[in-house]
C-alpha cells in the first residue's frame, strides 16, 4: 500500500506539470486558448481530482509528507480549475481593453463581446430575435479584419438580401468596410453552379 501512495502522489504529480505545460502560454490571457484544447486540459485536470479524492481514503496512511505533499497538489489543481473557469471572461476582458478603440461607444452585453473576440474554429451563435444578432456578427466580421484579415476573404452569409445589405451596410458605415463578401446563400450556390461548363440559366 506504501509504493501505491507514492506511485500515486509522483502520478499526480506528472499530471499536474503536464497541464502546467498545457497552459503556460495562456496564463496571461494574451493568447486563446481554444475549446478543444481547454477540454484537454479540463480532461486532465479531473484525472487529478479522481486521483485524490483515491488517495484521501487513505489519508490516516499518509506521512506528514505525503500530506503535505496532497494538500499542495489540490490547491494547484483548484488554481487550474479556477483559470479554467474564469479563462473566457478574462480573454475577453483583456481583448476589449487593447481594443478599446474599437469598442468605445458600441454597447455590447458580455455575451455579444465574447461572440466578437473568441478564437476558436467553429463558434456557434444562438439568439432570440431583435437581440442584436446582426450588430455582433457586423462586429465580429470587422474585428477579425483589424486583426489582419482581408475584408474580401471573409464570407458571411444570410437568408435574405435584405438581410445581406444590412450586414454591408452596417459594416460600412460603422466600421468604413467595403469589400468583405457578404451574400445570401442563394447568390453563393449560384455562383459555385456557373463554375461548372454544364451550367445553364433558368
Amino acid at each position: 500500500m506504501e509504493l501505491y501512495l507514492s506511485k500515486t502522489i509522483k502520478l499526480i504529480n506528472e499530471k499536474l506539470a503536464i497541464i502546467e505545460a498545457q497552459i503556460s502560454g495562456y496564463r496571461d490571457y494574451s493568447k486563446y486558448l481554444k475549446r478543444k484544447d481547454r477540454s484537454n486540459v479540463t480532461e486532465n485536470l479531473e484525472s487529478v481530482f479522481s486521483s485524490l479524492r483515491s488517495i484521501t481514503f487513505w489519508w490516516s496512511l499518509l506521512t506528514n509528507r505525503q500530506r503535505n505533499s496532497v494538500d499542495g497538489h489540490y490547491k494547484r489543481a483548484k488554481e487550474f480549475e479556477a483559470f479554467l473557469l474564469a479563462f473566457i471572461p478574462q480573454y475577453t476582458k483583456k481583448e476589449v481593453e487593447q481594443y478599446k478603440e474599437f469598442f468605445n461607444d458600441k454597447q455590447f452585453d458580455q455575451e455579444q463581446l465574447e461572440a466578437i473576440v473568441k478564437q476558436e474554429d467553429h463558434h456557434l451563435v444562438i439568439a432570440a430575435a431583435g437581440s442584436g444578432k446582426t450588430r455582433t456578427l457586423t462586429a465580429r466580421i470587422a474585428f477579425i479584419v483589424k486583426h489582419g484579415y482581408k475584408p474580401e476573404d471573409v464570407l458571411a452569409l444570410t437568408y435574405t438580401k435584405s438581410a445581406a445589405e444590412e450586414v454591408q451596410g452596417r459594416l460600412t458605415r460603422d466600421y468604413g468596410i467595403n469589400r468583405a463578401n457578404i451574400r445570401t446563400f442563394h447568390s453563393l450556390g449560384l455562383k459555385l453552379a456557373k463554375l461548372s461548363p454544364n451550367f445553364r440559366a433558368g
